[in-house]
């Protein structure tokens, strides 16, 4: 029966001597185990790993210049062989029943994990004391640590950890992970099975405190804070600088794509499944009766485990219910065969998931290569039901669902159109739990054939929705749904890489460097003087008080390359700049030459045509003789030029036409009024 067990420890320089102690006893109660020692960056390696041969202890070496106990354990369980694994530490000690006990917990019971509560040996109980010291012994001199917990010894299968994604890789120094990896055994629908009695304790070695790693105080916060505030099940979904772990699939997803007569999207489409970060524990391909090389396609290697099914022409809602009865994974994703998925779209989708969620969703980008448009869609973060907020709140391609939910509540085939609307809407009122990404998981494909944008029978389609919100709503209005849908919490995703869409669809919107400056004039002007600058910053957008910093803005454009020099201009002077996406934000309109909000009522005054070397002059004087606020722009002139200006704030209309008589009084320049120009 021990041979079923993996033993891990992990270890840094925590005293020879009780690790000695501490491996000779499980060596010895028992005998067939696996025991796996991670030397996480001791100093010496050579007595530790000399050690470990001696007692037939399978040693990694890794380094690391700060101690994790969680990437240790992590990598000790990634190396274990066998099915069930015990973690503990090099300063414990079990009794003999301990390891017997665990393994029989856990295969009566598929769905539990065993832990064992620590008991603390005295000062005066020396470590070679231990080393001979009967179970009675250790018994009549141990007490029960007064804190009950769950470090020192848990049990579970290793198929739990990988299921997870393991400890926290997060989580630095000690203290914390054990329960933190507890509550997730929990959240993930295990149960904790105490094992207790004499005959099955475990036992610390007592030794001098040791905890002097530096910073181990700033570790110990941010372990605390993982516990108390990240209630995700799965971790481990972004790869840490300096960490490199195993390459990393779930078996928590599988995904679904119906296909038909779509080859070369289906080709697309299996190479972004390849792409992901973390992979797909299997991806299921349901050929609804292809007439072209389709099977060509799916039979390739793609990198993952696929599985191929022809089907007769049954139907899209039909071929979808077939593939998602074969998902064996807790989650799965269902797409469309032209839609593509963005490389962190698992690790997005598994990243929200907590104990009670049932469906995760991201925003999507819907394009169109043909006519080479991109419209991003950041979904809705909504309670309750998503279809009381409208349309735009939930795609079906960017949303991942519990398969068990998807076998619950199929997809109509009766319907002609929108079945996955009607899907998503039983699933809310049945209660299902819905968690937005906080990303962009999917890049949605406008084609001729897609469901999106090619229905032969619009008309019943549009009947077909209407009955459904009918169905589902029957307590709403139609005033009622759009007050919900303008109610609603507009999720707010990250904003995507648009290099990398570029890279994987041959376009991107146009993008943009926005630099911010102070509001000093004096340093301004010998910027806004420079050639070289006016070329890459043409315009400034200036928004809010007057102390606040000025925001050039360069010309849009949709070659990454053409960028860099603004970037690197702005890198030089010290400024703090960002990529905009679709283009600048002011941007001329008509014959105006730039384009600022004007409320009814109201109108601004724009004084152009000023030399660069006296726009502090004017600025100065008109401040001197009023109470407007007064922003420096430049503005684009034709051909391609630039001219400096300066710009009010907002004046009612009434107060315009003595407003322009003073302003021509006091300066020298050309006075224009801006009203209603959006």
């Amino acid at each position: 029966m021990d041979a079923q067990l993996s033993i891990v420890i992990g270890f840094r320089d925590w005293g020879l001597d009780r690790l000695k102690t501490s491996l000779g006893s499980h060596r010895r109660k028992c005998p067939d185990a696996e025991i796996v020692l991670v030397d996480f960056g001791s100093q010496d390696g050579a007595p530790v790993e000399a050690l470990a041969r001696s007692l037939s202890v399978k040693y990694l070496r890794r380094e690391g210049p700060v101690w994790s106990r969680s990437r240790a354990l992590n990598d000790g369980i990634d190396a274990a062989s066998n099915p069930i694994v015990v973690i503990t530490d090099a300063d414990i000690i079990f009794t003999a029943d301990v390891y017997e006990q665990c393994i029989r917990q856990i295969e009566a019971d598929a769905n539990a994990f065993a832990v064992v509560q620590c008991w603390d040996l005295p000062p005066e109980l020396h470590v070679d004391d231990t080393v001979a010291a009967s179970d009675q012994t250790l018994a009549q001199h141990a007490t029960i640590r007064p804190r009950w917990g769950v470090g020192g010894c848990s049990a579970f299968r290793k198929s739990a950890w990988q299921h997870m994604g393991g400890l926290d890789n997060r989580m630095l120094a000690w203290g914390g992970e054990d329960t933190d990896f507890f509550n997730r055994l929990r959240r993930s629908g295990l149960r904790p099975a105490w094992l207790e009695g004499e005959r099955t304790r475990i036992y610390h070695i007592y030794h001098p405190p040791t905890r002097t790693i530096a910073g181990g105080a700033d570790y110990l916060v941010i372990n605390r804070n993982i516990v108390k505030n990240d209630a995700s099940v799965y971790r481990n979904l972004v790869p840490l600088e300096g960490y490199v772990p195993s390459a990393r699939t779930s078996d928590a997803v599988d995904v679904v794509i119906v296909t038909k007569n779509r080859a070369a999207y289906l080709e697309a489409c299996l190479r972004s499944v390849a792409a992901q970060t973390v992979a797909p524990a299997s991806v299921i391909v349901v050929d609804d009766g292809s007439e072209d090389n389709t099977a060509e396609i799916a039979g390739r290697g793609h990198g993952f485990d696929l599985h191929y099914i022809k089907l007769p022409g049954v139907g899209t809602w039909r071929s979808r219910n077939i593939g998602t009865s074969l998902a064996t994974a807790k989650f799965v994703c269902v797409m469309d065969d032209g839609d593509l998925m963005l490389p962190g779209r698992i690790a997005d989708h598994l990243s929200v998931i907590e104990s009670d969620t049932d469906i995760s969703y991201g925003g999507w980008i819907n394009f169109d290569q043909a006519a080479r448009s991109l419209d991003l869609v950041p979904g809705k973060s909504v309670d309750g039901n998503p279809l009381r907020s409208g349309g735009q709140v939930i795609a079906h391609g960017a949303t991942m669902f519990s398969t068990q939910l998807l076998r619950d509540f199929p997809y109509t085939t009766a319907l002609r159109g929108d079945a996955d609307l009607d899907l998503m809407g039983r699933m809310v009122l049945a209660g299902a739990k819905a968690r937005h990404t906080g990303t962009f998981v999917l890049l949605r494909r406008l084609h001729q054939g897609a469901m999106a944008t090619d229905d032969p029978n619009r008309e019943r389609a549009a009947r077909t929705r209407s009955a459904l919100h009918n169905l589902h709503l029957p307590e709403r209005r139609i005033a009622e749904l759009t007050a919900g849908a303008r109610a609603a919490k507009r999720a707010l995703p990250a904003s995507p890489d648009m290099r990398l869409i570029r890279d994987i669809i041959g376009f991107a919107p146009p993008e943009a460097i926005e630099v911010t400056v102070p509001r000093r004039i004096d340093a301004l002007l010998p910027l806004l003087a420079s050639a070289e600058w006016m070329d890459r910053f043409p315009i400034i957008e200036q928004a809010g008080k007057p102390s606040d910093p000025v925001r050039f803005v360069s010309q849009a454009t949709e070659t990454a390359e053409s960028l860099k020099p603004a970037e690197d201009l702005a890198r030089a002077h010290g400024m703090a700049h960002r990529v905009v996406v679709q283009g600048t934000p002011v941007q001329p309109r008509g014959d105006r030459p730039i384009r600022w909000s004007v409320r009814p009522g109201h109108s601004r005054l724009l004084f152009r045509g000023i030399e660069s070397g006296k726009i502090g002059e004017v600025r100065a004087k008109l401040a001197a003789r009023s109470k407007w606020r007064l922003y420096p722009v430049v503005l684009p002139t034709a051909p391609g030029g630039t001219e400096l200006a300066l710009v009010t704030g907002l004046i009612r209309d009434a107060r315009v036409p003595g407003a322009l008589r003073k302003a021509r009084a006091w300066v020298k320049t050309p006075v224009e009024r801006l009203a209603g120009t959006r």
